[in-house]
């Protein structure tokens, strides 16, 4: 997976909130990580939503998932799981 060298993952409320509540800024590198080290089905997700700005009716659409509710849990798992990568980064840079 190619990512966008603007990183548009790190404008979005939900990050920009972790990011405050922590007082953590994250560079494009450890994002990236982060993002290689989430499961293949997480980073489709992250990708078409953030990079592509596929709605959630276009992402079930195109991971076939059952309906829209399904891809914004999906999306919300998948951004838990993107946070928690974050944090092992912050810890092993601590």
């Amino acid at each position: 997976i190619t990512y966008h060298e603007s990183f548009q993952l790190i404008d979005t409320k939900e990050i920009e909130k972790y990011m405050e509540e922590e007082n953590q800024l994250y560079s494009q590198e450890q994002i990236s990580a982060a993002i290689e080290n989430v499961p293949a089905d997480c980073q489709k997700v992250l990708k078409l939503f953030y990079f592509e700005e596929y709605d959630m009716n276009s992402i079930a659409r195109e991971l076939n998932y059952k309906n829209t509710d399904t891809a914004k849990s999906k999306k919300s798992l998948c951004m838990n799981k993107l946070i928690e990568e974050l944090n092992k980064i912050k810890t092993i840079n601590n």
